[in-house]
């Protein structure tokens, strides 16, 4: 039975480091695409910009309503 409770040796040595250790800089990514700096398209008028909702039957159906 002693050989069932005894605990197995560690086969893992872990080293016993004392000393801080240094701190990495921080990741800098050095892809070109990453560097790349979209700027802002120049806007061009649009002739829908000045569009104006029109209603060419308006005056006509006001005129058939009024005869009925």
């Amino acid at each position: 039975m002693s050989r069932l409770q005894k605990q197995p040796a560690p086969t893992m040595i872990e080293p016993e480091s004392f000393e801080q250790e240094e701190e990495l800089p921080a990741y800098q990514p050095e892809h070109p695409m990453l560097a790349f700096k979209p700027t802002a398209a120049v806007a061009k008028s649009d002739h829908l910009d000045q569009y104006v909702e029109v209603d060419p039957f308006a005056k006509r159906e006001a005129a058939a309503e009024k005869k009925k």
